[in-house]
């Protein structure tokens, strides 16, 4: 045996090697101690119980590694005596350079579980890597093992009149397959790789092979080369596969109302029928099925027979509505998936000029099978779509235009041949009505001579409801019931609301559970993937895994998410075993992870990928911003397919950004904004002229925010129903966008509300209205008389909107520039750029013009220093007028910097400044601590050793959960030089309680003692709080906030005060607030 010292430096995130360089004979069993050997980071301990009475413990990061002689090559077993004491749950084996998981689980008793292992002959290593917890390990055994081949079938029922291949994953452990037999007569099967550590195969029986068989259970035997052959049931079932897709149309008299319950457990509910027949008919079948949950609610128009005279307010209020569409969202000729379904609009609310004519019409295509619905559009709309669509104007099924009263197309009818036609209708003579009597008596013969179908004409009236179950366009059938209360879902398995209450049970969610800790073991051990900043494939992997996690804690109220969530990231596994490009090879939306310097949290982002993307072209950006949403997680869908199916056409990238939650874009959410704009940027072959920012509501005001305050970066915005009035004290209109409408000058604009909006008052709008007027700027307006606040569904009905956003350009080098601003990290505008101002209580304002090409003029407003970073105009003599100084430049390009002089004079240069000045990326407010890293520090010099200061800090966490912030929370003792120099640092408690507070306190503006604070006026501790920002004296590059509590006080409702340097406040009334001035200090 030789051994061998390793001797290593202990620095941070070194990883720490114990190796035992180990030969053994070739001898088997071979058995190795563990604790053989030198090693420097582990410590070896002593344990009755244990081989030799010791042991090796291994804690955290580290490996250890064993060398050993094998024979032959061949399979064998590996047993590892160990316990994991702490829940450890992360250890993984590399066997040759090779990592596998170990599948060694939780154990605080010694065990010996048996791996199976490919081995080679000759030298063999194995290292054993316990990450983040604890792992104990006694010894090591090299067994030779006659493994036995496993079976796993992936579906063991065969449906006689619907035959499908049947799969079965089999583990070979060596053997090999001799034949595959079904009561002795032989089966027709193909094998594929599954996977080549496992001796893993995907063998594929061929439904052929199976036809004809008896229904019952038969046994399925697979024979090996040696050993004994296995042996598994199939159940061959003599009836019809269980509907993937399920349309119930009940008998509601004269309206409309279609439950459709989609192939993927979702629900989707168009149009609710009068308000009678909805309460005594369509909620009680909802019921009676167990739905209380409605995944797309759609109203086809808005008449009292379709929205139940409320506007579909009922169904809103009594299901939970995950989505809510009406006839506004669409235009026709969109296409989308939703769950597993492939929809087309054929007619929608710009298509008509009244209700009936505006109203949706739709086809629904699922594996052949086609479904149309035309609700109440007439036979000049049925001419239109037969001459823009005519080769979609076909169906299994049709549900009648206007339950056939009132015009309808013979034509049309004939085009689409449909086998069944539904007519929800008042009476029967009004059902078989003339024109359907007619179009069967006319069509009847022509139709046998040319596919020999004939239609089948349903009256609901006459019939009940009808009930479609549908597998295919070849597979597909229909009940009737005279009897609406018959629970029909029952004998579909595929139905949302019964699988949510079947994941709920206790093996459902265990198994939930381990299909998480299996991806989590694939992504670590067999990819041998961790998470990295600025990996994309790492980050998303662990985004969509944590998405996941989450997701599955509250499954009844996440089905769709977590299967949705489910498939991407096993999507994104396969792409990345294959070892390929996810987010360039794959189309339409994909969601990406980056990993957030702020709180190494995982922040996520939908990006909806061109079908027809090429690399070698360049592509338009769309920025969607959402409104606020109590719903919205990680997790959920922030970009659907169906709001811009024309993105295509358009040449365009379209993202949704998350932006922290419900954060109004601001402190941590405003860095996600511009983190996934410049990503992007980096990533994909993005034309920078062409970048597009809209968003609703929430989204509104960011689209107001972030286009006015950087003009440079987009080409044209459509912000509607946004906020613009945050308030209208002096701090809010430091942030209104209402206080920036003249930095629009190059900026177009298309922006619209609903003037009944309760949330958002339309006077927001139209102040902007106002100024762009005056000042005579490129916009369009649309106020819509008497819409709520939800006018997106009338924008997103605008066919205008698009083409008219996508159209615009942006000019990096205009010939005149209009800046105001606040704050200098919004001051860059085009070629120039404020840099600093002279009363920092005031707003900074540029303008600046090319008269010719020899002159720049420029006039300035509390402005005492500014750039000019890439010179508009190349000349040999270039004069620059300043507020009416001449500055000539001789032969000069690029950047140029001005600076005004104690004299008010302009010159050339860069102004020098002493000591402490605000500047960009340390000018505050509170906020801006947020859109960097940082961590909570609470004082523990109090009586009570800080625990009331640490429970704040554990309340200050919650809250920032609501964002999706996590930033951490440690003590004042705990605080050393590198967070002092990575971090902006909260700090909780006064300087008798908090320890760094105390020893920087001599160089702020602030005094404080245990029953005062000093801030320009005197303060009693025992009546004031304090909230303040200031750069930290030990390290001026970040920021430290002041926060101080009255006594026995704390209301976190003062949290939401933001736009303040400082803030005293007593009780919930805010006493005083204000900024220091450009010096960091109080004007007197």
């Amino acid at each position: 045996m030789r051994q061998t010292r390793y001797s290593f430096p202990l620095f941070i995130n070194i990883i720490i090697i114990v190796l035992v360089h180990f030969l053994q004979a070739t001898d088997l069993p071979i058995t190795i101690e563990a604790e053989d050997g030198q090693y420097t980071d582990y410590k070896l301990l002593s344990d009755n119980n244990a081989s030799n009475g010791k042991y090796l413990e291994m804690k955290n990061i580290g490996n250890a590694k064993w060398e050993f002689q094998i024979p032959e090559d061949g399979w064998y077993s590996l047993k590892v005596r160990y316990r994991s004491p702490q829940g450890e749950k992360e250890n993984t084996i590399i066997k040759n350079g090779i990592t596998l998981r170990t599948g060694f689980g939780w154990t605080e008793n010694w065990a010996d579980p048996e791996r199976p292992l490919i081995l080679n002959k000759g030298v063999n290593t194995i290292e054993l890597l316990p990450k983040w917890g604890n792992i104990d390990i006694d010894y090591l055994r090299i067994e030779k093992t006659t493994l036995t081949p496993v079976v796993t079938p992936h579906k063991n029922i065969f449906y006689t009149s619907f035959p499908r291949d049947i799969f079965l994953k089999v583990n070979l452990y060596g053997c090999r397959i001799k034949s595959l037999t079904i009561n002795g007569q032989s089966l027709q099967f193909t094998k594929e790789k599954y996977n080549f550590e496992e001796d893993a195969w995907m063998l594929q029986i061929k439904a052929k092979s199976l036809v004809g068989l008896t229904p019952g259970d038969q046994t399925i035997k697979i024979n090996y080369n040696s050993g004994e052959p296995t042996i598994f049931t199939l159940k061959v079932l003599d009836k019809r596969e269980p509907a993937q897709l399920t349309i119930i149309a009940p008998d509601i008299s004269h309206g409309a109302a279609v439950l459709i319950l989609l192939p993927n457990g979702e629900t989707m509910l168009v149009d609710c029928a009068q308000a009678y027949y909805r309460d005594a008919v369509l909620i009680p079948l909802l019921e009676k099925n167990g739905i209380d949950r409605i995944d797309y609610f759609i109203l086809t128009h808005y008449h009292e027979d379709h929205d139940g005279g409320d506007k579909g307010q009922t169904i809103l209020n009594k299901f939970k509505v995950e989505h809510f569409r009406d006839y506004r969202n669409f235009m026709a000729g969109d296409e989308m998936e939703i769950g597993g379904v492939h929809f087309k609009i054929l007619n929608a609310f710009s298509d008509g000029t009244d209700e009936n004519t505006r109203s949706l019409a739709f086809r629904m295509e699922y594996n052949g099978f086609v479904y149309q619905h035309d609700a109440d559009i007439y036979a000049k709309n049925q001419h239109t779509i037969m001459e823009n669509y005519p080769d979609d104007v076909k169906a299994n099924v049709y549900s009648a235009n206007h339950h056939f009263h009132g015009s309808t197309d013979e034509n049309y009818l004939r085009l689409m041949q449909p086998d069944v036609v539904l007519n929800q209708a008042e009476q029967a003579i009004y059902a078989r009505s003339a024109y359907i009597e007619k179009y069967l008596k006319q069509s009847v013969n022509w139709l046998k001579e040319n596919n020999n179908k004939v239609v089948e004409n349903l009256p609901m009236l006459e019939v009940g409801t009808a009930v479609i179950r549908v597998n295919s366009g070849d597979d597909w059938s229909y009940e009737t019931y005279k009897d609406c209360s018959v629970p029909f879902i029952p004998f579909l398995p595929t139905n949302k609301n019964l699988a949510e209450k079947q994941l709920q049970s206790p093996e459902a969610l265990e198994a939930l559970q381990q299909r998480i800790e299996n991806y989590r073991q694939i992504i670590k051990d067999e990819l041998n993937i961790l998470p990295k900043s600025g990996d994309k494939l790492s980050v998303t992997l662990y985004l969509q895994l944590e998405n996941l996690e989450k997701a599955s804690e509250n499954p009844a109220d996440n089905l769709v998410d977590i299967k949705r969530t489910e498939k991407e990231l096993a999507e994104l596994i396969n792409w990345a075993r294959d070892g390929k490009d996810y987010f360039h090879e794959k189309r339409g939306r994909i969601k990406i992870g980056y990993l957030s310097e702020i709180d190494s949290t995982f922040q996520p982002y939908d990006l909806m990928i061109p079908n027809h993307y090429n690399e070698n072209k360049q592509y338009g950006l769309l920025i969607y911003l959402h409104g606020k949403e109590d719903p919205i997680q990680k997790y959920r869908n922030l970009l659907w397919a169906d709001e811009d199916p024309g993105l295509d056409a358009m040449n365009v990238f379209k993202v949704a950004i998350y932006g922290r939650r419900n954060c109004y874009y601001q402190g941590a959410g405003g860095a996600d904004v511009l983190r996934v704009i410049a990503e992007i940027q980096q990533n994909y072959p993005i034309d920078d002229s062409r970048i597009y920012l809209m968003g609703a509501s929430m989204g509104g005001f960011g689209s107001w925010y972030y286009g006015l305050n950087y003009t440079d970066q987009f080409a044209a915005i459509s912000p509607i129903c946004g906020r613009t009035i945050t308030g209208k004290d002096f701090y809010s209109q430091t942030v209104n966008p209402s206080s920036y409408v003249v930095n629009a000058l190059h900026l177009p604009v298309r922006f619209y509300h609903g003037d009944a909006d309760p949330v958002v008052p339309v006077e927001e709008s139209r102040v902007m209205l106002q100024q762009l007027d005056s000042l005579h700027y490129e916009y369009i307006y649309t106020e819509f008389p008497g819409v709520k606040h939800d006018s997106w569904n009338n924008a997103r009905a605008d066919k205008e909107r698009m083409p008219w956003l996508i159209k615009y350009s942006l000019d990096a080098y205009p010939d005149t520039i209009v800046k105001k601003c606040f704050y200098l990290k919004h001051g860059k505008a085009y070629w120039t750029e404020i840099g600093s101002k002279i009363n920092w209580d005031d707003f900074a304002e540029l303008k600046a013009c090319i008269p010719n090409e020899n002159m720049i003029q420029i006039n300035t407003k509390n402005i005492d220093e500014f750039q000019i970073n890439d010179l508009p105009v190349q000349a040999d003599e270039l004069q620059i007028n300043i507020d009416g100084n001449d500055l000539m430049i001789i032969n000069k390009s690029g950047e140029l910097s001005f600076f005004l002089n104690d004299d008010s004079i302009w010159q050339i240069g860069t102004k020098h400044i002493s000591g402490l000045h605000k500047q960009r990326g340390l000018e505050g407010p509170w906020l801006d601590a947020e859109m960097k890293p940082f961590i909570l520090v609470y004082g523990t010099m109090g009586k009570d050793g800080g625990a009331k200061l640490k429970e704040i800090g554990y309340q200050l966490q919650k809250y920032y959960s609501e964002y999706d912030m996590a930033p951490r929370l440690i003590s004042d003792q705990d605080l050393n030089d590198q967070f002092i120099l990575k971090y902006n640092l909260h700090l909780l408690g006064g300087t008798e309680e908090n320890e760094y507070l105390k020893e920087i306190q001599d160089q702020l503006p602030v005094k404080i003692s245990n029953k005062k604070f000093v801030l320009g006026a005197k303060y009693s501790r025992k009546l004031y709080g304090l909230r303040m920002i200031y750069p930290n004296p030990q390290n001026p590059d970040r920021y430290i906030r002041i926060d101080l509590f009255p006594k026995n006080f704390y209301d976190e409702n003062i949290f939401e005060e933001s736009v303040a340097d400082f803030l005293i406040y007593s009780g919930k009334k805010v006493e005083k607030k204000g900024f220091f001035n450009s010096s960091w200090s109080l004007d007197k």
